[in-house]
């Protein structure tokens, strides 16, 4: 693509391209770190963060082993030196909690394998660990065991996490200060609840696989998100935690920001105003409180984007439709015509782009409630809840693009360009 000047570079392509020596700077900074800071920076950003005053609130008041934890670790700080029962104690429990995970893989693969399992352990006993895989996945292929694999392969990944944890409770981590103070309850939670060192452990509990709007609550703050899971394991609707935002000041600026943003544009190529105005009057009937404008005019604009991810995949990666504009089946030689957005976004390999608990919600819920409304039907529900479930659908769908995008073009790139090019690039950008 060639231009005679900048002027003639169009702002998506510039802001695009930005963002990819953005992000070229920052690895080039991480690299250039030495391991230890590299470790001590993972410490404090991935684990320390990991735990919300509300969870350390709770610990306090139920845990004795807790409030132990903090005394030892005030006594370290003090004496300049950790306490060896810290060690000690930090052992036990992630013992404690690796054993627990492996109760809860022989309880899930019973599940899974029903009258099989007797034969799976059989294999196990006597070492012949690949036929007892095989026999596993004879049974993980199938699509109604989808959740319950998916509870199987993050307990694998919880047990590898937790196991082999690069959180070290020396002195240089009890003593970082986090916004002036010391880490000292934050540390302690980590000692008597190792199951918080791993994300994936969330995604093993039960509780987990009930819970509502999974795709929703991706990007929130794990320490948030763990709160959220416990107050809907006992019993409380935690719906407004995602919704509420639309009632506040500031709730429309993100969704605002995607419509906007320049990294839509330049994947999508044609997003234009028109369609910029009716996702921005969706934003102001809610605001109004016209909640039936909003949810009829967030309908087909769900549907118009996903055929835009649709297409945007085929353009990229094909293998969604053929030269007749049939849907081809994902692993199989079957083509759907005529195809519906619920299919090819179930059934072909966009499915492998999108969130499963997404796919699930659109095509259990949102789908048939859209095609009784927009064909008159039946009434949709148009309360202010439902409203808000479907801007925040078109802000995850809009946001879905930016990072599918920013993924597909940032690999292209670094194939294409060679590291000595990207230097001379990011040299070039910091001078001006």
């Amino acid at each position: 693509m060639d231009f005679k000047s900048m002027e003639d570079v169009p702002e998506d392509f510039k802001y695009v391209i930005s963002l990819f020596l953005s992000e070229q700077r920052k690895k080039k900074f991480v690299k250039k770190l030495h391991q230890i800071d590299r470790d001590r920076i993972f410490q404090v950003v991935y684990y320390l963060l990991m735990v919300s005053d509300k969870a350390i609130e709770v610990e306090k008041a139920t845990n004795s082993e807790f409030t132990k934890i903090v005394a030892l670790i005030e006594k370290s700080i003090a004496d300049d030196v950790v306490d060896q029962r810290i060690y000690e104690i930090f052992r036990k429990n992630i013992s404690d909690e690796l054993e627990y995970i492996q109760n809860e893989l022989i309880r899930v693969r019973k599940k899974l394998l029903k009258k099989k399992f007797s034969s799976y352990d059989y294999l196990i006993s006597q070492g012949k660990e690949c036929e007892a895989n095989k026999l596993l996945d004879s049974e993980l292929v199938k699509l109604n065991n989808n959740k319950i694999g998916n509870q199987l392969n993050s307990l694998i990944s919880a047990y590898k996490e937790i196991s082999n944890t690069s959180l070290k409770v020396d002195i240089s981590l009890i003593t970082t200060k986090l916004s002036g103070e010391y880490p000292t309850n934050n540390i302690a939670y980590l000692i008597v609840n190792p199951a918080r060192l791993s994300f994936s452990r969330l995604h093993c509990r039960d509780i987990w696989q009930i819970f509502p709007m999974k795709w929703a609550v991706q990007k929130m703050p794990v320490a948030a998100l763990y709160d959220i899971v416990d107050e809907f394991e006992s019993g409380v609707d935690v719906s407004h935690y995602v919704l509420d935002k639309y009632n506040h000041e500031q709730g429309f600026d993100d969704y605002l920001a995607l419509i906007d943003n320049l990294v839509v544009q330049h994947a999508l190529g044609h997003f234009d105003g028109q369609r910029k105005q009716v996702l921005r009057d969706i934003s102001t009937a809610y605001c109004s409180g016209h909640f039936s404008l909003c949810v009829y005019a967030a309908l087909p604009m769900i549907e118009g984007l996903l055929w835009e991810i649709s297409n945007y995949v085929q353009k990229i990666e094909g293998r969604i439709f053929n030269l007749e504009n049939e849907a081809l089946v994902k692993n199989s030689g079957k083509i759907i015509r005529k195809p519906k957005i619920r299919q090819i976004i179930a059934e072909t390999v966009l499915s492998d782009n999108l969130d499963s608990e997404f796919i699930n919600y659109f095509c259990s819920e949102l789908y048939d409630e859209r095609n009784g409304a927009l064909h008159g039907r039946v009434m949709p529900d148009i309360s202010a809840a439902n409203a808000g479930k479907k801007i925040l659908t078109i802000e995850y769908l809009l946001d879905f693009i930016v990072e599918l995008h920013q993924e597909k073009l940032f690999n292209h790139l670094e194939k294409s360009l060679s590291s000595s090019y990207i230097n001379e690039l990011l040299e070039k950008t910091s001078k001006t």
